[in-house]
Order: C-alpha cells, then structure tokens, then sequence
C-alpha cells in the first residue's frame, strides 16, 4: 500500500458528527473502497489468538490498513449455535501499536575549551579479519497495519464479522458512479439517471464485512451447516445457504443477499479467487491460474449462485443503492457486505445437473 493508513483515513480531511449523530458528514472525502475482513488463515485451534485483519479493495488494488475501532459499531463471533456482540474489537489491545515517533536527542552540552593535547603517533593500520564476521546493525522492525488478536474459545465453523458506523460523504457525481459500476445496472440507473454532472452528491456508506474460520479441538469437526448459512443481521450481508467452506470444486455455492434484514433482489455479487502465496520452503509443482472475478445477479427474492472451480481463499463482495428522498442527510445510500472463507474442496459429489450461474446482464438486470 506504500503507507499505513486507518481504515478511512485517506477519506476525509475533516469530519463531524451528523444529525441524531448516527452518520460522520465527511467533506474533501475520495471515492470509497470496499471493506473486508481477512483472518490470518483461515484454519485454527482451540485456545490460540486469531490475528484478523481489515483491508480496503480500491479497483484493482487490495491491502491491509490500520484498525479504526472507533469506527466499528458491532462485532461478533458466532460458532457451535452461539453468538457473542460486542461493541468494541477484541483483542486489538493485544496487538503492538505503531511506535510513537520520538524528539531527536537534545545535542550535548559544549565543554569548556580545554588546551587540546598532541596528536598521537601515527600507527600502521591493520587489515581486517577476515576469519570473524562482519558486524551488520539489525534491521529496524517493521510496522505495518495492526492486528485484531481475537481469542478462540470455541471449536467448530466460525462467523467473525462487523458493521462500520454509517457516514456521510460529499462525492463527485463522477465519483459516485465509479463505485456504482460495482452494482447491479438497475441500481447504477435509478441512481444517476437524475443527477446532473458535476455536482457534489451526499452519499450515506454503510458497510459490513464477515468471515468464515474453521477451528479444530481435540476432536475433528465436520462441516457446520447452522453456522455457515446462520442469519447474523448486519446492516448488510452475504448469507450463505450452504456451508461453502465444505463445497467441492466444482460444486455451487449458493447464497442470498440481504440489506437491513430483508432480502434484497437483483443485486450483482462479485466472486473473487485469492492466489496462495508461494511457499519457499515447499516446492511448487504446479501454478495455480486464478480465473477472472466472478460476477452474478441475485433473483428477486436475493438468491444467487456461483460454482467453485478452485479450492483455496475467496472474497465475495455485494454493493447495492437506492436514492433517498427528504433525508436530511443525504440523497443518495449505498450498501456493500463482503465476506471471505477458504474453500477445502472436499465434500459430496457436486450436482452435474445444476444450471450454471446466471450472468450479469447489462439491460438493467430484467
């Protein structure tokens, strides 16, 4: 990313709380991102701290930013039938804080002038020896953006995720439609159709982002269907009507998507496969060709559907908006949920009869 920003710290240059103090009318703020949760992996055990990242999508560009805990209004943890709230980040005490950047040292204080004494005797130089290593100052420690350490208490598939406090940003028309070319045709239209360009447009960004881990005890768990298609009641949300960490390659995943606890229908969803790092130490016998983003329409009543063709890491993504009429605060409200999980591929047969997804298609989704 080239510097450690906060999760909205390049958005705004000045911000302040809005009516009813529910949105941060933000001013001078840049198109905005796509907001994710990604666990350092996805695979865990009882009783270890799970480092969780946030990381910000702008186009093609995707990485880790620094936590803004002020920013997140609900966290929780669901697994094996329970489900923990809270209002703050877990475990983001844990995790090391930036260094303060400290003053420069004072310089010395100058001795008084002191008759300065006879220069020594020159003395033949030695060579170095070359028998003892040289001595190399250790590298400075690396900051980066910091870690959410949430404790796992509980085996089995596990449901992280958040909702960000609403805010309100000025943006360019030309701005909005940027990130609008991430939404359904229908929703980019009846949006825009009616905004004159080159005008500053108040946008309402609401957020909400999850992700699946599975965590093992002492005995092995199999899939966990009541957690992986579980409503959780964000503000926005990607909910799975299978256990996609247990699809096999080549087997559909299916899901609906929701704004405000209701299903919303024709929304697009962007399906995205994450690469793995290679790893040095292992030799690589084949690479892995990550196939294009996957884009698809939900139905009417927000069902929609993609087929896994490759295990591993993926991010999934929704945006959707609507115009606003005699809101005080803004004109026009725009939705994204994401969620991300890492498929095994291992599971039953996949159904060879199932209709492949429907395409997103460019007359306005009808």
């Amino acid at each position: 990313m080239g510097r450690m920003r906060t999760m909205w710290g390049a958005m705004a240059a000045v911000a302040v709380i809005g009516v009813g103090g529910i949105a941060a009318r933000v001013g001078a703020a840049e198109p905005p991102g796509t907001l994710f949760l990604v666990p350092d992996r996805y695979e865990a055990k009882v009783g270890e701290k799970l480092p969780v990242h946030v990381a910000m999508k702008h186009g093609a560009v995707f990485g880790n930013c620094d936590w803004d805990a002020k920013s997140v209004s609900w966290f929780y943890i669901r697994v094996a039938g329970t489900q923990e709230n809270r209002e703050t980040v877990p475990g983001l005490g844990d995790a090391p804080p930036a260094p303060p950047s400290a003053p420069p040292p004072s310089p010395p204080p100058v001795p008084p002038a002191v008759p300065t004494p006879p220069a020594p005797a020159p003395v033949p130089s030695t060579p170095p020896d070359s028998t003892k290593p040289a001595q190399v100052a250790p590298p400075a420690p690396v900051v980066g953006p910091r870690a959410a350490m949430l404790p796992l208490v509980h085996a089995g598939l596990t449901m992280i995720g958040m909702d960000v406090r609403a805010r309100v940003m000025n943006l360019p028309v030309e701005d909005v439609g940027t990130y609008l070319a991430a939404a359904s045709d229908r929703d980019r239209i009846l949006v825009l159709h009616s905004l004159p360009p080159g005008v500053a447009v108040e946008c309402r960004l609401i957020e909400s982002a999850a992700a699946l881990v599975r965590v093992t005890g002492d005995e092995p768990s199999g899939p966990d269907a009541q957690t992986a298609t579980s409503k959780a009641g964000q503000a926005a949300e990607i909910r799975f009507l299978s256990d996609p960490t247990a699809t096999p390659v080549g087997g559909e995943v299916s899901l609906k998507t929701l704004v405000g606890g209701a299903a919303r229908g024709e929304v697009k969803v962007t399906a995205t496969f994450v690469p793995p790092v290679p790893d040095p130490a292992k030799p690589q016998v084949t690479e892995v060709v990550p196939p294009p983003p996957l884009e698809f329409l939900t139905d009417a009543n927000g069902v929609g559907r993609f087929r896994l063709s490759l295990a591993g890491t993926w991010r999934l993504e929704m945006h959707a908006a609507k115009r606003l009429i005699g809101d005080a605060d803004a004109r026009v409200e725009l939705h994204a949920a994401t969620v991300t999980f890492n498929a095994t591929g291992i599971g039953p047969a996949p159904d060879k009869t199932a209709p492949p997804a429907e395409p997103v298609k460019k007359d306005g989704g009808k």
